[in-house]
């Protein structure tokens, strides 16, 4: 069993029974304010996690790639439990919020508009199966909730 310890103090978070119905969270969720505050709060999600070299390198070269306007395509491999969603969630909070990742010494630009899409949820990916209804709109693909996300 691993504890989570900060100043030699097991962290509260490893003790709040409300966590542990959730394996992972849902990027829909984080995005749409519906998650634990551990979750939804970037200045607390990123001061409870271990930011990994692996981590590091992927946000310099997510960075690297926006500052010369060249597409990325990258893709996340581990087992379950190996840290792709805490890793989603981490770019998430990092590009979303670039003056609160300076603080945990993350560089990125800060002009990024960020767009996430949980694939199973249709609050963040509607189809015409599943519409998304937003501000008085019929949102039915995702080139449709994009469209909508950049404005």
């Amino acid at each position: 069993m691993t504890l989570l310890v900060y100043e030699n103090k097991v962290r509260e978070d490893v003790f709040n029974k409300s966590l542990d119905d959730q394996i992972a969270p849902e990027l829909s969720d984080v995005i749409v304010k519906k998650a634990p505050t551990i979750y939804l709060d970037p200045r607390e999600f990123l001061s409870s996690t271990y930011i990994t070299d692996s981590m590091k390198s992927l946000i310099t070269e997510i960075t690297n790639a926006l500052n010369q306007g060249k597409g990325l395509t990258l893709g996340l491999f581990s087992l379950f439990g190996g840290g792709k969603t805490h890793t989603v969630l981490l770019l998430y909070h990092t590009f979303t919020n670039p003056s609160i990742a300076k603080d945990f010494g993350l560089e990125v630009p800060d002009n990024v508009k960020v767009i996430g899409i949980g694939g199973k949820d249709s609050r963040t990916a509607p189809s015409p199966i599943d519409i998304l209804k937003e501000d008085g709109i019929e949102i039915k693909t995702l080139w449709g909730y994009i469209a909508k996300k950049t404005r």
